[in-house]
């Protein structure tokens, strides 16, 4: 989940509870055509990411301590940049 757009056929609420969806497809898309003009715009797509799966995956706790541990290390690449 995540690397695509999710679809309405996999997750038939998932635009009704995830407002703003973004995906590693679409970023590398982004990064790609050089739509990214700044770091600061990648990592808000980034964190877009993380904060929809954590509203998604809420009540699987081991999808949201993963959820967790990626919005871990993006912060550490963030500090490293």
């Amino acid at each position: 989940m995540f690397h695509f757009p999710v679809s309405e056929e996999e997750v038939p609420d998932y635009r009704s509870v995830i407002q703003k969806p973004m995906d590693m497809a679409t970023v590398l898309q982004r990064v790609d055509s050089g739509q990214y003009l700044t770091r600061a715009a990648f990592m808000k797509d980034i964190d877009l990411i993380v904060s929809n799966a954590k509203v998604h995956f809420l009540g699987n706790l081991f999808l949201i301590h993963v959820t967790y541990v990626v919005a871990s290390v993006v912060s550490v690449l963030r500090m490293a940049a």
